[in-house]
């Protein structure tokens, strides 16, 4: 377990507690641990109840499940949920059967009476090296997986979209050289493929060739792009510019201005 190994030690030695809450940033393991713990404890899969969103209804249909005999282990995450479903979910863990165990997984918002009946295990931001490590087992190459790691901000669930962006870093970089050659007919042909993906895709790229910090893309890629053309880039990818017309308006205007 990547970077939790502490927190599953403690809890496979000491056993779960009648609840448990995991806070701390979305996609840093807080599910992966608790599905871990449930194979570390040898608890069977088919008493296993996992709630992925707590809505009114999911709440309601908890506190009649919880009242039944155990012992059931039961994961639920918090995250979007509104205090009217945690105040049923406070009922459901008050009036549980004993033998039940809940974990609670969350990244934001809960109710201090609800964390008042839980042990509390807080998790932080993955360094770029556990992330790195979790990607290889993952079957990423190890180039691949460190400059996705470095570009993460210590989230998996973040790498792997950028992963997923192979197809839109091609646009980007597509566009980057109809720039540079001040080829506007491509560049103009771009815009039918234009996304708000995208857009922030080739900021991305554009800071990082500023502050030449390459994470996500290499200095290789860009074939040594200097620092005043990304930042008329950079400046011209306007907020309220629609996504097909970025290409369109924005950054021909960068093209038309490249002396």
């Amino acid at each position: 377990m990547i970077g939790h190994e502490p927190t599953r030690q403690f809890l496979a030695t000491t056993g779960l507690p009648r609840v448990v809450l995991f806070l701390g940033p979305a996609s840093v393991g807080k599910w992966t641990l608790a599905e871990q713990l449930r194979r570390d404890l040898d608890i069977d899969r088919s008493t296993v109840v996992r709630v992925r969103s707590l809505t009114m209804d999911a709440a309601r249909e908890l506190t009649s499940l919880a009242l039944t005999h155990g012992p059931r282990l039961i994961i639920i995450r918090l995250d979007g949920a509104s205090d009217a479903a945690m105040n049923v979910l406070l009922k459901a863990l008050e009036e549980a059967d004993g033998g039940n165990r809940f974990i609670l997984i969350a990244s934001g918002h809960v109710l201090t009476t609800l964390m008042s009946r839980a042990q509390l295990h807080f998790f932080g931001l993955l360094s770029a090296d556990q992330v790195k490590e979790i990607l290889i087992e993952r079957r990423f190459n190890p180039v691949e997986a460190e400059r996705l790691a470095k570009a993460s901000g210590g989230q998996v669930r973040t790498a792997l979209a950028l992963a997923d962006n192979v197809d839109a870093k091609v646009v980007v970089l597509s566009a980057l050289r109809c720039i540079t050659e001040r080829d506007a007919d491509s560049l103009d042909n771009l815009a039918a493929k234009w996304t708000d993906d995208h857009t922030t895709l080739m900021a991305r790229l554009c800071r990082e060739a500023i502050s030449r910090r390459w994470a996500l893309f290499s200095e290789a890629e860009v074939d040594g792009l200097g620092r005043k053309l990304p930042l008329r880039i950079l400046t011209a990818l306007r907020a309220d510019v629609r996504p097909r017309l970025v290409v369109r308006a924005s950054l021909m205007s960068v093209l038309r201005g490249v002396a």
